[in-house]
Parts: C-alpha cells; sequence; structure tokens
C-alpha cells in the first residue's frame, strides 16, 4: 500500500466524527436507493408471478390458410407445441343481427388444454376435468357451452341448435350461409374459454375458415419476432390476396417476463418510471447534504493538509488521497446503506401488505397479492453504480474548493476571522451575535439548509397533488345509492327469469334491517322515434345526430314500488305519471358534444311529446346498399308522461344520457315487459338493484358472491382515503429520516463550531455576558440555520403543486378540472418536524456549552 493511501486511512480514523457524519449521509441516499430498488423488484416479480401464473402459454397467433404445417415447418424444432382454432361460427337464438348470438370456436381440446394457464391446469389434468355437466364433444355436430351461457340463454343438454358458419369466397365476397344443428352435450367451466374467448366449442373441422395457429415455443427460444420474420416472405403471402398482409399477433406480456420478447409493458414503464422519479427526487434531498457532509470533512483537515503541501505533496497526490479517502467512506456507507435500504424496504412491503389484507377484512377486495422485497445482482449494479455518481460529484466539488487555498492560507487556517468581522448590537447582543455566527459558518451549513428545503418542497408538493387527486376520487359518487347489486348470470329471453330475480333480490332486502330504501331495474336497450318511425331532433352541437344507433337508449321497467321511489324524489304534483323520459346528457361523460366545454342540458331538442315508438335497429350485414343495413322496427308505442331535463336525483353522477323510465305494473303498461321479452328485437341489458344502506358492508355479505356481483360505493369512498393516508405515512417516515440525518449533521457541525469559538465565547462570558445570553444566542442559530429552508421549502412546494395542477388542466377536454388545495396538514407536519430539529439542537449544544470551563477555555487564548 503506497503512502497516499496510509495517509487516507489515518485521516479516517483521525477524523471519526466528521468521517460517521460523511457516512451517514452516503448511507441515507444509498438507503433511500435502495429502498425503492428492492420494492420495485419485490412489487414487479410479484407481477410477474401472478402473470405467469394466469397467461396463456401460447407465444404467438397467426391467421392461417390451411398451411399450419407449413409453417411448423418453416419454424423447425423450436415449437413445443400448438393449437389450430377457428372462430367462424356462432348458435342462432335471436332473429336480431346485433344481439343474442353465441360465438362458437372449433377447436382441438386436446392441444387447447396444453397453452392453458397454470391457473386453469392446477386443479384439472385435462379438458375433460373441466367438464361440469355432461361429456365431451365426440362428433363434430355436438358442441359443449358455458354454465353462463346455459343460464342466460336457457339452454340445457340435449337441447338442438342451429349453428351458422360464413363461408369467404374471392375478393371479400361471403358464399350463402350454412347452416346446421349441433347438440348441447357439455356444460364448461367459465375458465374454458381463456384462448378462444367464445361461449361454446366444438370440434375443431379442417374445412373451417377463419382459422388461427396458437404457438408455443420451447423454453429458452429468444427474438421470436426474428423467427417470424425470417418466414413471411416464404409463408405468409395470403393464397387469395398476395398483397394482404397476415394477421399475426403476440403474446406480448407473457413473451416479455419469460424472455422470448422484448416488450416494455405498461406495468413495467409504470413501476420503472415511478421508481425513478422516487430516485431522483430523494436523491435532490440528500445531494446537498452529501456535498456539505464531504465539503466539512476536508474542511477540518484543512491544516493538515496544507501542512503535506508545504513539505512538496503535489496536487495530484492530495487528489489521490482524498478520493481513495472518499470512496473508503462510499464503501462503508454502501454497504450499510443496502443492508439498512433492504431492510426498510421489507418494513414497508409488510406495512403495505397488512393494509391489503385490512381492505379485504372490511372492504370485501379480493387482493391475493403479497409482496416481499428482492435485491437481485441488477438491483445491487443499479444502486452502487447510482451511488457512486452521487458520491463523485460532491466530492470532486469539495476537492475543487480545497485548492482555491493557497497551502499558507491552509496551515493559518484563519480565514473566517479575517473576512468576516464580528459586528455587535449591544440592544440585542444574543441575536445579532448569532447573526454574524451564522454568516461566517453558512458554507458549512449550506449543503443542509438545501437539503431541508427541497425534502419540505418535495414532500408539501406531493402531499397536496395526492390531497387533490383523491379528493376528486373520493367525492365522485355523491349517490345516497351505496350498493349496487346485479346477478351474475339469468335468462334474458324469460319474463318469469327476470321476476323471480327481483323476487330473489326483494326478500333479501325486505328482511334486512340497514336497508332503507332500493330501486329494482331491469335494464333494456332499445331505439326511439316518433310515432312515424321519423328521428328525433337534436340539440344543437350534438355530433353523430344521423347515426343510426345515436338513439338507442336505455328503457328501466320498473316495479311499482321502484317506479314511485324515482317519482317522488322528482317532486312532480301531476298525477297518473307512469312513464318519464329524461331527455338530459352530460359532457362530461359523454363524448358526442361537439365543444371543449361542459355542457348539461337537453339532448333531444323537443319541447313536448305525447309518446313515442320504440322498437330496435335490425342489422342486415348481407345488403349490399350501406343505407340499408340499419332498418327500424317499431314493436310497440310508449305514451309520454313527464319529460325531464335536469339530472336524475340521487342518480346525477351515474346516468349522464337520455333514459325512458316506466312503471311496469301499471294497468296500461304491464303488457310491454311481456312483449319486450316476446320480441328478439328487444335487448335486456342487466338486472340492477340500487340499495340505500347505514350498513352497507353488512347488506353486501347477504349476497352470495357466486350469483351477484356486487359494487359498494363506501369501498370506493374508504380506499382512495386508505391509499391516501397509506402514501402520507410512507412520506412522512422518509421526510423524518433525512430530517433526523440532517439533524446529526447540524448537530456535529454545531459542536465542532462550538468548541472551535469556546475561546471567544469564554471571553464574551468574561466581560460579562451571561450564561442565558449565550444560550438564547445558540437558540437563535438554531432557528436561523432552519428559518430560509423553511420558508423557500414551503413557497417552492406551494408553487410547485399549483403548477402541476394547471398542467394537468390543459389536458383536461371534456372532463372536471382539478380544483386546487393547499395541503395545511403536509405545511404544519413539515414545520413541527423542524421545530424538533431547533429543539434538539439547542439542547445538545446548551448542554455541551455549560461543560466548558472559563478560565480553561481562555488559557488558550
Amino acid at each position: 500500500m503506497n503512502i497516499t493511501k496510509r495517509i487516507s486511512l489515518q485521516n479516517v480514523k483521525k477524523n471519526w466524527k466528521a468521517s460517521l457524519l460523511t457516512v451517514i449521509s452516503i448511507s441515507l441516499s444509498v438507503t433511500m436507493t435502495t429502498m425503492v430498488v428492492a420494492s420495485l423488484f419485490g412489487v414487479y416479480k410479484t407481477y410477474e408471478e401472478d402473470a405467469l401464473y394466469k397467461s396463456s402459454k401460447w407465444n404467438v397467433m397467426i391467421q392461417l390458410e390451411d398451411d399450419a404445417d407449413e409453417i411448423i415447418r418453416a419454424l423447425g424444432d423450436v415449437v413445443d407445441s400448438y393449437a389450430i382454432v377457428s372462430d367462424s361460427k356462432e348458435i342462432i337464438l335471436n332473429d336480431n343481427q346485433m344481439f343474442g348470438n353465441i360465438s362458437v370456436s372449433t377447436v382441438d381440446f386436446e392441444d387447447n388444454y396444453l397453452l392453458f394457464s397454470d391457473m386453469l391446469k392446477e386443479h384439472s389434468n385435462s379438458f375433460d376435468d373441466l367438464i361440469i355437466e355432461g361429456r365431451m364433444p365426440q362428433n363434430k355436430d355436438e358442441l359443449i357451452i358455458t354454465s353462463r351461457s346455459k343460464i342466460e340463454h336457457d339452454l340445457n343438454l340435449g337441447d338442438i341448435v342451429t349453428v351458422k358458419q360464413n363461408i369467404p369466397i374471392e375478393n371479400g365476397h361471403f358464399e350463402p350461409r350454412h347452416y346446421s344443428d349441433a347438440t348441447i352435450v357439455g356444460i364448461t367451466e367459465e375458465s374454458s374459454i381463456e384462448i378462444t374467448h367464445s361461449s361454446a366449442l366444438m370440434s375443431f373441422d379442417t374445412s373451417d375458415p377463419y382459422k388461427y395457429l396458437y404457438i408455443k415455443f420451447k423454453p429458452g427460444t429468444k427474438s421470436i419476432e426474428n423467427l417470424i420474420g425470417n418466414i413471411k416472405n416464404n409463408v405468409f403471402p395470403s393464397k387469395h390476396n398476395p398483397e394482404a398482409a397476415r394477421h399475426v399477433r403476440y403474446n406480448n406480456n407473457y413473451n416479455s417476463i419469460i424472455g422470448m420478447q422484448y416488450s416494455l409493458d405498461y406495468t413495467k414503464l409504470v413501476l420503472g418510471g415511478s421508481s425513478t422519479v422516487f430516485i431522483v427526487l430523494l436523491s435532490l434531498a440528500t445531494f446537498s447534504l452529501i456535498t456539505n457532509a464531504f465539503y466539512n470533512n476536508i474542511q477540518t483537515q484543512v491544516h493538515d493538509y496544507g501542512l503535506l503541501r508545504s513539505i512538496g505533496a503535489t496536487k495530484k497526490q492530495l487528489k489521490s488521497m482524498i478520493r481513495f479517502e472518499g470512496y473508503i467512506l462510499l464503501t462503508i456507507g454502501l454497504v450499510l446503506g443496502i443492508g439498512l435500504g433492504f431492510g426498510i424496504s421489507k418494513l414497508l412491503l409488510t406495512y403495505i401488505n397488512s393494509i391489503f389484507t385490512f381492505s379485504n377484512q372490511n372492504f370485501g377486495t379480493s387482493s391475493d397479492w403479497v409482496f416481499y422485497p428482492r435485491l437481485p445482482w441488477e438491483g445491487v449494479l443499479i444502486v452502487t453504480a447510482f451511488s457512486f455518481i452521487l458520491v463523485s460529484f460532491p466530492l470532486n466539488y469539495s476537492i475543487k474548493k480545497l485548492f482555491k487555498m493557497t497551502s499558507i492560507d491552509a496551515i493559518r487556517e484563519n480565514s473566517r476571522y479575517s473576512r468576516n468581522k464580528i459586528k455587535i448590537n449591544s440592544k440585542n447582543l444574543p441575536k445579532s451575535m448569532a447573526k454574524q455566527y451564522n454568516i461566517s459558518d453558512k458554507s458549512k451549513f449550506k449543503g443542509i439548509k438545501i437539503s431541508l428545503s427541497i425534502t419540505i418542497a418535495i414532500f408539501v408538493t406531493t402531499m397536496s397533488f395526492i390531497k387533490i387527486g383523491f379528493g376528486n376520487m373520493g367525492e365522485y359518487n355523491t349517490s345516497s345509492y351505496n350498493v349496487e347489486i346485479r346477478p351474475s348470470a339469468y335468462n334474458a329471453s324469460s319474463i318469469s327469469s327476470i321476476k323471480k330475480i327481483n323476487e330473489e333480490i326483494d326478500n333479501v332486502l325486505s328482511n334486512d334491517s340497514n336497508t332503507e330504501n332500493y330501486i329494482l331495474i331491469p335494464e333494456y336497450y332499445v331505439s326511439i322515434r316518433d310515432t312515424n318511425s321519423n328521428h328525433l331532433k337534436f340539440v344543437d352541437g350534438i355530433k353523430d345526430a344521423n347515426n343510426e344507433m345515436s338513439d338507442y337508449i336505455p328503457l328501466w321497467a320498473l316495479n311499482g314500488k321502484s317506479f314511485e321511489t324515482i317519482y317522488n324524489s322528482l317532486d312532480i304534483n301531476q298525477k297518473g305519471i307512469d312513464t318519464i323520459f329524461l331527455n338530459y346528457f352530460s359532457s362530461l361523460d359523454y363524448t358526442w358534444y361537439d365543444s371543449s366545454e361542459k355542457y348539461d342540458g337537453a339532448f333531444f331538442d323537443i319541447d313536448s311529446l305525447n309518446s313515442l315508438s320504440v322498437g330496435a335497429v335490425n342489422f342486415d350485414n348481407e345488403s349490399s346498399e350501406e343505407d340499408d343495413r340499419f332498418k327500424f322496427q317499431s314493436v310497440f308505442d310508449l305514451p309520454i308522461d313527464y319529460i325531464l331535463t335536469t339530472p336524475l336525483p340521487n342518480f346525477e353522477q351515474l346516468v349522464t344520457s337520455p333514459i325512458l323510465i316506466m312503471n311496469a305494473d301499471s294497468p296500461r303498461l304491464n303488457f310491454i315487459q311481456e312483449t319486450m321479452h316476446s320480441t328478439d328485437l328487444i335487448y335486456l341489458n342487466r338486472i340492477t338493484a340500487k340499495i340505500e344502506s347505514s350498513d352497507s358492508f353488512s347488506t353486501v355479505k347477504l349476497f352470495d358472491v357466486d350469483k351477484y356481483y356486487s359494487s359498494n360505493q363506501d369501498v370506493d369512498k374508504a380506499m382512495p382515503k386508505l391509499i391516501q393516508k397509506t402514501i402520507t405515512n410512507i412520506l412522512v417516515s422518509i421526510m423524518a429520516f433525512i430530517v433526523l440525518v440532517c439533524l446529526l449533521n447540524v448537530v456535529n457541525i454545531s459542536l465542532t463550531n462550538l468548541n472551535t469559538r469556546k475561546r471567544e465565547l469564554a471571553a464574551l462570558r468574561s466581560v460579562g455576558m451571561s450564561q442565558k445570553q449565550i444560550q438564547k444566542m445558540l437558540f437563535y442559530e438554531s432557528v436561523r440555520l432552519v428559518w430560509s429552508p423553511l420558508i423557500f421549502g414551503t413557497l417552492i412546494g406551494v408553487l410547485a403543486s399549483f403548477s402541476i395542477i394547471v398542467i394537468v388542466n390543459l389536458f383536461v377536454v371534456n372532463g372536471q378540472p382539478l380544483a386546487y388545495g393547499i395541503d395545511i396538514k403536509a405545511i404544519l407536519i413539515s414545520w413541527s418536524i423542524l421545530l424538533l430539529l431547533i429543539v434538539s439542537n439547542t439542547i445538545i449544544t446548551i448542554v455541551k456549552s455549560k461543560n466548558h470551563s472559563i478560565i480553561d477555555s481562555l488559557r488558550n487564548l
């Protein structure tokens, strides 16, 4: 070991206090970086494991033209398995071509099962195990359907259904549709449609058109885009149309995780981007602290460096010595910081896991994610490289400042006293002297002040933005109906099925002491015209006024009790009301209004209306004329008793477009719901129960989760508050940690300065300055130290948060702009933490000053 390195090690030992504070400052930065990196890898690893568990195992999908074998041969031995799927068929249940049919895929069940996710195969060994009723198809005229399709379309084992198939010919035309009969022989779980996403499956037929090849490559295969690209020119040209490109789709997310394809998916982008921003912000808060620590560390050794220069040490040798010393401290800080950061990451993720557990237990959520910190070699490399860069700049800056002094000035070490003459104000001696000492020592505290300012600014900015964002989320839905219940499956074609569901929900709610009010809403979708089958006139500014689907709106067929609830909320004095036409829309959630301004008002330009023709638009895709493809067909005329052009009470945020509301139990209208179910033209969209409950969590638990979907508005309001509280606690902890390190640096510098100034203080005490005045002076020094960071940090935070809101609102076109508000709580928290810094530093320096003897201090003059 050469002489410079030995001297560096001796300096580290000799100036152990300054070295310790430097190590602590470095380890703080490393700790924060490690915490973010370990948490990032932990969260992403959990996401990867969940995605691999739930993802289908195919890598690429290619459109086929009876050339699957040719493609597989061209790809070679990298193919592990493959499956062919055709999506050219559908079960005809409804004459209306727009609604009611069931899509059918033809598959090879064994090949298809091989590509299923681990989640689906965890409790099954073959496709047969997914059959919950009946058996697998054995012939090409047999099929299986999902359990949901069975309920929704009132289908059963043994039913014979009509299957339609489109046969393409050249130039994009179709042969006349082929119809055949098929028998339902099995009912399968909903999850078995994982790859095809169809609601019915048949055995694969090589004559089926619209075939797609799903390929799974062998583990370890890389750059699959290149593999596909290499065979495109020879295999891919379409036989029917050589100039047309075949459809190719990659399972990007899955491929990216297993390393077969590089794809920057949304999750990676969000986690990587947010982590980078977080690391940069934390580095801004700690960079000045590290700079200050190195500067003060070098300043304590200025005398020694001056002596070395006077006996012949070159600048290169001194720089090498200081850098070696700095990197020794970096290594120690790196090891401590990585260990401490990993531990804090574990505490942080444990806290987040507890929040998920609390949410599952109290809010009925079903998150099964559990996070653990992870720090692979890539993470260690990121932390090490970033820390090296972060330390190199302050270290070189401090070296540059050192060599601005001559060797004589360094030996004298008295520039502070020669350049700053203390001007004493006898009226307020403690405050005056505190001011002068702060001016004299401003370079020593500069980095700490900057770190405190940046920390406060980041804290206030982040907290203000979080408060504004989550505040808006919590207030989005203000309806008194805080619970929504919907059956997961039902027979839409049967009026008896609808009445049975209504009765089941009504029986549960009528016996629930927490339910204060509720309405049952069977929601149909209908097209409306005037009684001459002409379009209603739209308000000026509504786009797509000539679109055949623009007057396609919901119709609520309420029972008498539910309709009466709506009627009473409107404060209508008119009697005999059985139908209400809500002629209203808001451009906040609607894209049809031709304006960047928010609009609330009428949708149709009508003053009065006695009745409407209600029916459906029938889509004919065989028509050669574009204008003839949409044909309106009336089903019944509906009298209109009342028109409302203002928001529906208690549904202001939920209903933003026109709706027809009718009393289905009214004697003059009770035929209508039966009529809608007897025709194939009108579509039942959903059945919903809107509930006003004093204990929404208890009310939701009354419904079987396997039979009903539920939405709890109280959870929607509570979850943002819970997330906001979680983020607040994390940010406060980080800020307190940074301020604690700042406090250690402040106390160290203050005590060092106190030792340097003890001769001056002894002289002042000897000429009459009391201990009380000295204590006041030390208090004022602590106050002046944090005063400017307090003011500037708060002002920068407020202005930064305001600027962010202004920028965000620039991108809001039809949405509600964010309303700015200062987070007073965040400001008070930051001020309180700095107050603790003032009190702590004052107490420590006062106690230390009392230990200084006047006689002993004067002897050193």
